[in-house]
């Protein structure tokens, strides 16, 4: 409990920090609170890593959070660049997030390797199916492809 307690003190401390000091010098718009806890859970990770603590559960929450702060930021440049099928991205984006944290977590350091690999050239190969427009599909596909990008809305 006393990790938990500290991390979220931390948590709190670090976005003020973030929010008043550090990020007004930077000239890209980082959020305060996905840096604060960003740097929380790679705190607790590298404990974990090298022994300092066996709480893989407060670490996976936070990087879990991070997933999906990903997943959001990039909602944000598809839409932005009028990119079609972002609903895939976001959906990749947590698949593998999600994935990507049980492997590291479960210290299973070689398919996280693999998956690593896999996760970048399936990305690129990506690129080419997020730039397909809506031309040429019925209105029922249109309809169903709306659905899929705007699950949150």
């Amino acid at each position: 409990m006393f990790l938990t307690l500290g991390a979220l003190l931390t948590i709190i401390l670090l976005y003020f920090a973030f929010a008043l000091v550090f990020l007004p010098l930077f000239s890209k718009k980082i959020c305060a609170i996905c840096a604060a806890v960003g740097l929380t859970w790679l705190g607790l990770l590298i404990g974990y890593l090298v022994g300092w603590h066996s709480d893989t559960i407060l670490i996976g929450i936070l990087m879990g959070g991070s997933v999906i702060g990903v997943m959001y930021r990039a909602e944000r440049y598809f839409r932005a660049k009028q990119l079609a099928n972002f609903w895939f991205i976001k959906l990749y984006i947590v698949i593998v997030g999600f994935l990507g944290v049980y492997l590291l977590l479960s210290r299973r350091f070689d398919s996280l390797i693999v998956m690593i690999a896999f996760a970048v050239i399936t990305g690129f190969l990506s690129l080419f199916f997020i730039k397909s427009k809506n031309s040429g599909l019925t209105a029922d596909e249109k309809s169903l492809k709306n659905k899929l990008e705007h699950c949150c809305d």
